[in-house]
């Protein structure tokens, strides 16, 4: 015969801790869903940070480098093609000077950028110098120049220039203003977009 439980019958110790546990949820609320504008808020102040964190590291960067707004070294150097070229050349035009060491593996990171930079903007607008500094022969500089198709005049630097731009890490980019003055300077890998918002 089945077995009946009668009144007097004690519940099991699984009826009881079910019954406790359905207790306990039902007395728990269930969270409210996140809207769409809280995650998306959360996500820009993300965005937010990292680019905060991003730009105080190319400040700390260039610490050393000619400050902004003053007046950029005359420079005057010889080309690989053998032109003489330098700020005067540039004069009337935002001058981007991009100085690289042939051995640099940031540089070769970099390097199309420059390419693009030059392909995106007029000639009359914005002139663009690659110009070569840290190397032991001229054949180091056609060699990175033709490895990496760099679309722009390279300059063969000299330890002068190095020191009047205080170049001591590679690449190194000077934005030059229609004035001849500093507009702005960086340390390290920049994007295409960087150099296009720069030399605006």
């Amino acid at each position: 015969m089945a077995h009946k439980k009668t009144e007097s019958e004690p519940e099991s110790e699984s009826e009881s801790e079910a019954e406790s546990e359905s207790e306990a949820e039902s007395d728990q609320k269930p969270e409210p869903p996140r809207t769409r504008w809280q995650k998306a808020r959360g996500t820009l102040l993300q965005v937010a940070l990292v680019l905060v964190a991003l730009w105080g590291i190319t400040k700390w960067q260039a610490r050393n480098l000619l400050p902004e707004r003053t007046t950029a070294p005359t420079i005057s150097l010889t080309s690989l093609d053998g032109k003489q070229l330098g700020t005067d050349s540039a004069k009337g035009r935002t001058l981007v000077l991009y100085f690289f060491a042939p051995w640099c593996s940031v540089c070769e990171l970099s390097s199309h950028n420059v390419r693009a930079l030059r392909e995106g903007r007029s000639e009359d607008e914005v002139a663009v110098y690659a110009i070569g500094l840290a190397y032991e022969q001229e054949g180091d500089l056609r060699e990175f120049a033709s490895s990496h198709e760099l679309n722009v005049p390279v300059l063969k630097g000299t330890e002068q220039t190095q020191e009047d731009y205080r170049i001591d890490s590679f690449p190194t980019v000077y934005i030059i203003d229609e004035d001849s003055k500093v507009q702005d300077r960086l340390v390290g890998y920049t994007t295409e977009l960087g150099l296009r918002l720069r030399s605006l």
